[in-house]
C-alpha cells in the first residue's frame, strides 16, 4: 500500500500518514526511512520529522541516487542522514563484480572512474566528501536471491570505498557508528581489522 507524502508546506498530512509519524515520534528506538518516494516527498518528511519530534530521519539510497547535492546538504542541514546501497550500483546498474581492479590504472566503469558523473561508486565517495562522515550511513540492501550474502556485499561496499579514497576510520563511522546512535546503541568499541600492535 502506498501512502502519499503531500509535498506542499501547508496542510496536514493524510489521516494514514500522520498515524505512521505520530507512531515513530512516540518510539524513540524507531527511526523513519523515507523509502522510494520522490525528493520532493523526501524534503517534507524532512519538515516533518521536527513537526513530530521524530529523532532519526534516514535519506533512503534511492532518494539519495536521484537527488542533487543540494537538496541533500539541504536534507542533512535538517537532520537527517544520508544512506548509500550497495545494491543500487550492483543490482539495478549491474556492475560487473568480476570486473573489479584494485589496481588504479586498471579501474573501469565498475568504479564509476569512467562513467558519467552521475553513476557508480565515485558518486557515494563525493556525496561521503560533501556531506561528511557524520551524516551518512552505508549498506548493502542485499539478503536477496542472486546476490552476495549482506556480510559479503558490505565487504565488497567497503573494498570499493577504500579504494575511493575514503578512510578505513570514515567507513567505521558510516557502518558501525552512525547506525548505533540510529538504532540507540551503546557505542562500542572497535577493533582494527589489520592486527595492528596496540
Amino acid at each position: 500500500m502506498c501512502i502519499p507524502v503531500h509535498t506542499l508546506v501547508e496542510g496536514d498530512p493524510s489521516p494514514k500518514l500522520d498515524e505512521i509519524l505520530k507512531a515513530v515520534a512516540d518510539h524513540k528506538g524507531v527511526y523513519l526511512d523515507t523509502g522510494h518516494v520522490s525528493v520532493p516527498e523526501a524534503l517534507r518528511l524532512c519538515e516533518l520529522k521536527d513537526q513530530y519530534g521524530i529523532e532519526n530521519l534516514i535519506i533512503s539510497g534511492s532518494v539519495a541516487k536521484i537527488a542533487t547535492m543540494d537538496e541533500l546538504k539541504k536534507m542533512v542541514k535538517m537532520g537527517a542522514l544520508v544512506e548509500q546501497s550497495m545494491a543500487a550500483f550492483t543490482a539495478a546498474q549491474m556492475v560487473p563484480l568480476t570486473h573489479y581492479y584494485v589496481e588504479k590504472e586498471y579501474a573501469s566503469i565498475d568504479e564509476g572512474m569512467k562513467a558519467p558523473e552521475t553513476e557508480g561508486i565515485r558518486v557515494v565517495a563525493k556525496q561521503i566528501r560533501a556531506l561528511g562522515v557524520e551524516n551518512m550511513v552505508i549498506d548493502t540492501d542485499f539478503g536477496r536471491y542472486s546476490l552476495s550474502t549482506p556480510v559479503e556485499g558490505l565487504r565488497q561496499f567497503i573494498s570499493l570505498l577504500l579504494d575511493m579514497g575514503i578512510s578505513e576510520e570514515e567507513v567505521r563511522t558510516m557502518v558501525k557508528t552512525n547506525p548505533e546512535k540510529v538504532l540507540g546503541l551503546k557505542l562500542l568499541p572497535h577493533f582494527s581489522a589489520f592486527y595492528e600492535d596496540e
